[in-house]
């Protein structure tokens, strides 16, 4: 369909390059469609900018769920989450992130509420589940861990991270979720994330 082909052209120039650098004259030539066209399916940019937006945030949810259904445990959850962590920072320039705080609040809005209340849930529901499952202490503060991973997860889309500049992305997100585990596990979870450490 048009309409698909538009939104798909506009995903691949918006996170490879930012929204404000992207004219619709440019989604009109990558899409091989007129801007006629473009404008009888959407308003304007930012109709295209906050669809992509849901789509984005709604496949991320979607992935999130994936990785409840396909892991074993709590322990296995959170490498599996890794890899959609992964795909998702690489896949997005920052300046599309940026472009999306500064100039379309709507969608920053959205983006926030996700981080906010589905992602914290998402981390709070996995650290319940390893403790439920005997691979994460029970004496811990649960509500200050769940902040102290979402912190370290928003820190891993922060382009000014210092860390980040000069490691690879997966190499300093294992190190992150790693130590993260090692230090709300038991002994037998201890065991258990050495396992999966061996075998990464």
């Amino acid at each position: 369909m048009v309409k698909d082909k538009i939104i798909q052209t506009a995903e691949k120039l918006f996170t490879a390059y930012g929204v404000k650098s992207i004219s619709m004259d440019e989604i009109s030539a990558k899409a091989g469609v007129s801007k006629r066209t473009i404008y009888e399916q959407y308003k304007d940019k930012s109709s295209i900018v906050n669809l992509l937006m849901n789509q984005i945030l709604l496949n991320y949810q979607i992935a999130l769920d994936k990785c409840k259904i396909e892991a074993h445990d709590a322990v296995e959850e959170n490498y599996i989450a890794l890899k959609y962590i992964e795909q998702l920072a690489l896949a997005i320039n920052p300046s599309f992130t940026y472009d999306i705080k500064k100039y379309h609040p709507e969608c920053w809005k959205e983006a926030t509420f996700f981080k906010n209340y589905i992602l914290k849930n998402t981390i709070r529901d996995n650290i319940e589940r390893g403790i439920k499952e005997g691979w994460f202490r029970e004496d811990i503060n649960l509500e200050i861990m769940t902040e102290l991973r979402l912190l370290e997860i928003d820190a891993l889309f922060n382009p000014e991270n210092s860390v980040l500049q000069q490691k690879k992305l997966r190499e300093v997100a294992l190190a992150h979720t790693e130590h993260f585990m090692l230090g709300i596990a038991t002994l037998e979870g201890r065991e258990l994330i050495e396992h999966y450490i061996k075998e990464a």
